[in-house]
């Protein structure tokens, strides 16, 4: 039996999730503002995606969180047939690393403000690409399983883009 009241469990719940995207996050930050022009388009293994173009999925990844989590419509939806329907590689032009990273900033800011506004309980309201319907099926299909899922993500690419240093 939890020696915590729902409510009180619900509250320390949100908060470690929302504490694991911040952590997340500033490390990907730190690790960003550390490249290199040069060491941002290498490899991040022979045949593998550029740290660019993971830099750029980064941001249009958060972009779209944004979206499905009801915070604002995308800031970068340009970004999204380079760095989502496309593979590295496929000739599409990059915008220069120094405006990636400034549209890193900006999202990560938007990001930071909405989440520091949201109640528990509003991370357990449905995301904004669920039906009424499929989300009264399965309530797991919610905003908090979006930070879940793209803490996850974010930690995914961080472990890649570590190895250009």
């Amino acid at each position: 039996m939890s020696h915590f009241k729902s409510d009180e469990a619900l509250l320390l719940t949100t908060k470690l999730y929302i504490e694991a995207w911040l952590l997340s996050n500033r490390r990907l930050h730190n690790l960003i503002i550390k490249l290199s022009e040069e060491e941002i388009y290498k490899e991040i293994s022979p045949e593998r995606n550029r740290g660019i173009y993971l830099l750029g999925h980064l941001i249009s990844t958060t972009d779209t969180m944004i979206e499905l989590l009801g915070f604002d419509k995308k800031r970068y939806p340009e970004l999204d047939p380079i760095f989502v329907s496309a593979p590295d590689k496929s000739g599409k032009i990059f915008p220069d690393f120094e405006v990636l990273k400034q549209n890193w900033e900006k999202i990560n800011t938007v990001m930071l403000e909405h989440i520091e506004n949201m109640s528990p309980e509003q991370w357990l309201e449905k995301h904004a690409s669920v039906s009424e319907d499929d989300f009264k099926k399965d309530p797991t299909r919610n905003k908090l399983n979006v930070l879940i899922s793209r803490t996850n993500h974010q930690n995914y690419h961080l472990g890649q883009l570590v190895l250009l240093l």
